[in-house]
């Protein structure tokens, strides 16, 4: 596969601390890869939500937490 890479740079003080960034990608006409395999098994399932910390839980670090 071929890459062709242009880049460009503008700075706007308007944005302070902001970054944009915008992708362009080209070279479609060429034959896509195959799509993998169906693979059979078991749905996986959606995360538990969990309950947000208060201030209190947050200020003590992850590693204590757990214990």
């Amino acid at each position: 596969m071929r890459l062709t890479l242009s880049l460009g740079l503008l700075i706007n003080d308007a944005l302070e601390d902001d970054v944009i960034v915008t992708v362009i990608a080209t070279g479609f006409d060429q034959k896509a890869a195959p799509l993998p395999k169906q693979v059979n098994g078991p749905i996986p399932q959606p995360i538990k939500e969990q309950p947000l910390m208060d201030e209190e839980e947050q200020s003590i670090p992850s590693f204590f937490r757990s214990r």
